[in-house]
């Protein structure tokens, strides 16, 4: 008697669906780096390849319970549609830890009573409220800062975190001696073509200067994952270290004027009256 050997159809459609689902997911990523496609598209183009490697995955597992029992051909098959869906579902697994992980910051500030204006951006949307226990449990570094240094000195710090961040200068108002609160409003664009407004600002206060930012997302979404906690968190910290080399270099060169003022040491032959 003749025994059929067959190749397992579970294995062969999951290495067909998990093959396009990475050349859908790599296609969406290089013609959204490329400019070709707008975000939302490139969003929906991940969801779809997402949707198909998780497919690709299911039929890998079933594939592999059925071979084990059967005795078919489809090991291989099986395995590199198990591999390439796993590849594939990383954004969509990704997005799903952040998800689990951030509270949503469509719109948050480190003065909620009073932030500071937009520019662009809608603010007190319903579905921007953030919970603000959830916030500083999740974002401990988001909040309002003090230093002690002129409030034309803070903006000017301010300006350079702006820069160095990459950030596009919506409006830029710097302090008066008549109204001591300079504003500067930016757009943000992330890496996946999220885009944010930031708005910070700098307000004279007896000791130096407060300074208050907050960020709003310019898209209507559900949720932007913590990006925009994340991204003023870490603006926040990157403004500390601004404000330490600050003082620290103008310490040094207090210093130095310090060095160059002493008086110049007597000669070894100088007689005592």
């Amino acid at each position: 008697m003749r025994i059929v050997v067959r190749t397992s159809r579970l294995a062969i459609w999951s290495r067909r669906l998990g093959s396009f689902s990475v050349v859908l997911l790599l296609l969406s990523i290089i013609l959204h780096f490329s400019g070709q496609i707008a975000p939302d598209v490139f969003e929906i183009s991940i969801g779809l390849a997402s949707v198909f490697a998780a497919l690709a995955l299911l039929l890998a597992v079933l594939a592999f319970t059925v071979l084990w029992q059967t005795g078919d051909k489809g090991w291989g098959l099986a395995l590199s549609g198990f591999i390439a869906s796993s590849f594939a579902l990383i954004p969509a697994g990704t997005a799903f830890a952040l998800y689990l992980s951030y509270p949503s910051t469509l719109d948050v500030s480190t003065d909620i009573g009073n932030p500071p204006a937009l520019a662009l951006a809608h603010p007190d949307r319903p579905e921007h409220a953030v919970d603000p226990e959830a916030l500083a449990n999740r974002f401990p570094n988001l909040v309002s800062r003090s230093y002690q240094l002129p409030v034309e000195v803070m903006h000017n710090l301010v300006e350079a975190l702006a820069r160095n961040n990459g950030w596009t200068v919506l409006r830029n108002r710097a302090p008066t001696e008549t109204g001591m609160i300079g504003t500067l409003n930016a757009r943000r664009e992330t890496l996946w073509g999220w885009s944010s407004e930031i708005a910070i600002r700098v307000a004279a206060n007896p000791m130096g200067a407060n300074v208050s930012i907050r960020a709003a997302s310019l898209r209507d979404m559900w949720h932007d994952l913590g990006d925009n906690g994340r991204s003023l968190e870490n603006a926040l910290l990157a403004l500390d270290d601004a404000v330490t080399l600050y003082v620290r270099d103008g310490l040094a060169i207090l210093d130095d004027d310090d060095e160059e003022e002493l008086p110049e040491a007597l000669p070894e032959d100088h007689e005592a009256l």
